[in-house]
């Protein structure tokens, strides 16, 4: 488990997951950045395609996100 965008990326580029679940609302590095750099990643290195999917907490609901 990653505690913010960057972390997820490293951990990403050394390991290969069957699904990522992403923060959006990370801190250093939002989710939507970091799956963005995943896609780069995964398109330079000729990886598949990892599955992901976007969180906003809750903080993120209540404020409309």
């Amino acid at each position: 488990m990653a505690s913010n965008g960057v972390e997820a990326l490293e951990a990403c580029s050394r390991n290969s997951y069957a699904a990522v679940l992403m923060d959006i609302q990370m801190p250093e590095m939002d989710g939507y950045e970091a799956t963005a750099r995943l896609r780069e990643l995964e398109g330079g290195s000729g990886r598949r395609r990892t599955p992901s999917t976007a969180y906003a907490g809750a903080s993120g609901r209540a404020a409309g996100a």
